[in-house]
């Protein structure tokens, strides 16, 4: 029985992408067979790609960043380094999970499970180097003063929202891409909370913090996670054209190659 070249109706209904049609893998495969997939063209295989690529270009990229400090001990390189694990976790979770989850229906959910997970602590440790690099400081917010208030909340936060995800994962609503989108929009909103406080507040004090370098990137940021989200939670353009964006262009594969700029 050949691996690829599958219908949606030829997969168990759990184990369907919504609005992709074809392309898909056989389901039970080995490991083996799935490590093979990798060269193979599938509706996974951008998935697959994306982050593996992805997770090479942030090391090779930030590798002299990283060589600079990498005194690990230092309180203020910690964040930087645990946000940077938190990102290479990210990307080699969720490829690994669009290269495994054909094994079965129960692999299928571990996949996922973990890709939510592996997404919960990247946005939890991107927090908390938003907490310690870029909050202001001139404030009597307590949620800005205080690491155990504000990790505190994004811990429950990343909790719920795995939670959250894996639950609607396995009951498969018809709004469960909806819901997944909202889960992560809110820990991404929560996630850079600090820097725009830090915008709220200098804009009031006329502080020189409005003006930092990062700024043009934290817009770039919100931007391509914004096209993302809205793209993934409306199957787009997959929606509108069906079976022509099975193979390349459908929206998990431009939230892969967004949220990997972003």
């Amino acid at each position: 029985m050949p691996a690829y070249g599958f219908t949606d109706k030829e997969l168990p209904e759990k184990m369907r992408v919504p609005y992709i049609h074809t392309r898909y893998r056989r389901p039970c495969l080995s490991v083996e067979q799935c490590i093979e997939s990798m060269f193979q063209p599938h509706n996974e295989t951008v998935n697959i790609w994306s982050h593996f690529i992805a997770a090479f270009v942030f090391l090779i990229h930030n590798s002299d960043l990283l060589r600079e400090y990498r005194n690990f001990d230092d309180p203020l390189v910690a964040p930087l380094a645990c946000c940077a694990v938190g990102i290479v976790v990210l990307f080699f979770v969720s490829a690994c999970t669009h290269l495994f989850n054909s094994m079965s229906l129960l692999a299928y959910h571990v996949c996922y499970f973990c890709d939510y997970a592996a997404i919960s602590i990247c946005t939890f440790t991107t927090a908390q180097a938003m907490f310690f690099y870029s909050r202001p400081i001139s404030t009597s917010w307590r949620m800005f003063n205080s690491p155990i208030a504000f990790l505190g909340f994004a811990v429950m936060n990343s909790l719920l929202s795995t939670f959250t995800c894996c639950a609607v994962l396995v009951r498969r609503p018809w709004y469960h891409a909806f819901v997944r989108t909202s889960a992560y929009l809110s820990l991404g909103l929560f996630t850079v909370l600090p820097y725009l406080g830090r915008l709220a507040f200098c804009s009031y004090t006329a502080s020189v913090e409005c003006t930092t370098p990062s700024y043009i990137h934290f817009k770039r940021y919100c931007l391509y996670f914004t096209i993302a989200g809205v793209t993934y939670a409306n199957r787009i353009p997959e929606r509108l054209f069906p079976k022509m964006f099975d193979l390349l262009g459908q929206s998990h594969h431009i939230l892969h190659v967004l949220s990997a700029m972003a």
